[in-house]
């Protein structure tokens, strides 16, 4: 009775010591099932996700996240973070052909308040230079720019030393603002092209690789 008891205990410990190997190695070989297995960047590069999550890392450089405004976008070749001035949600420069000429852009965002539309928003916030008078709503011209968005831009300035376009972008809760600035242009020549401009060809390619983050 005793040896039959012992073999029974020895059959059982050794099915119970498979099945916790079983499940050990299964575990080890399981393969994480998700919805989408990778990802694309706004440059046109893939991230798979995590090996033990369905998250999906940052998208490396060019790619640029910017928090604050929850979107990213690919930053052409040149641009360099600077410092942002309070108020502005990111701010980035580049050196152009010339030590005069440069190219500048600023990020800013504004809230949509209750009583208030992002059309509201974008007429009260558009102004000529560092004068208050707001640009006309006529001045304003629709961009459809990538597969995503459509912005509304207008020239808040040329002068005859820059040229500064605003690009705007109008989301559920708030609106973003995108201005790009030509330095070192005589912003007074008629014959001039602003879109072919260094700072805003850049901004509309970037502008096209724009995407929810």
């Amino acid at each position: 009775m005793k040896r039959a008891l012992f073999i029974i205990f020895l059959l059982l410990l050794v099915i119970g010591g498979g099945l916790a190997y079983r499940i050990s190695v299964d575990e080890r070989t399981h393969t994480l099932s998700c919805p989408v297995e990778s990802r694309a960047c706004p440059d046109g590069s893939q991230v798979a996700h995590a090996p033990d999550s369905c998250h999906f890392p940052r998208c490396a450089p060019p790619n640029v996240t910017l928090d604050a405004a929850h979107v990213v976008f690919a930053l052409p070749f040149g641009f360099v973070e600077e410092s942002a001035a309070k108020g502005e949600l990111a701010r980035y420069g580049a050196a152009t052909t010339t030590t005069e000429q440069r190219s500048e852009w600023v990020v800013r965002s504004y809230p949509i308040a209750a009583s208030s539309t992002a059309v509201d928003i974008m007429h009260a916030t558009a102004m000529r230079g560092t004068s208050s008078e707001r640009v006309s709503p006529a001045d304003f011209t629709s961009l459809a720019l990538g597969q995503t968005y459509r912005f509304a831009a207008v020239t808040i300035e040329r002068s005859s030393t820059k040229v500064t376009v605003a690009y705007y972008l109008a989301r559920p809760a708030d609106v973003l603002r995108f201005d790009a600035t030509d330095y070192g242009i005589d912003g007074t020549n008629s014959a001039i092209n602003i879109s072919e401009l260094p700072a805003q060809k850049a901004m509309r390619t970037m502008l096209a690789t724009l995407a929810s983050e």
